[in-house]
């Protein structure tokens, strides 16, 4: 897939909703927390069972709680019309647009 070329803003939202884009994610249940102090190259995941865990994964939780209710909601930009230059780029910086005219 060179490039991902996404063309429309239904694209956009498979593409954004999917992760499609050269991308494989993996979410983590429970999230996997390092001791940076310890483990600075992330060989061994805290145990989810301890109480820093715990503490931990609280603290995150509060501060994206947080931060999503200071959010504003705004006007949507996948829904206005398709501008090339806002379609998202999976291989920067070789990324161009074809303008239809």
């Amino acid at each position: 897939m060179p490039g991902c070329n996404i063309n429309s803003v239904s694209q956009w939202q498979d593409m954004a909703a999917n992760l499609t884009c050269k991308r494989n994610f993996v979410r983590q249940d429970p999230p996997l927390l390092f001791n940076m102090e310890l483990d600075s190259r992330e060989y061994i995941f805290m145990d989810p069972e301890s109480e820093r865990y715990q503490e931990i994964v609280t603290q995150i939780s509060k501060l994206v709680r947080d931060h999503e209710s200071s959010i504003d909601v705004v006007e949507s930009e996948l829904d206005k019309p398709d501008i090339p230059e806002l379609q998202p780029c999976c291989n920067p910086p070789t990324c161009s647009w074809v303008y239809d005219k």
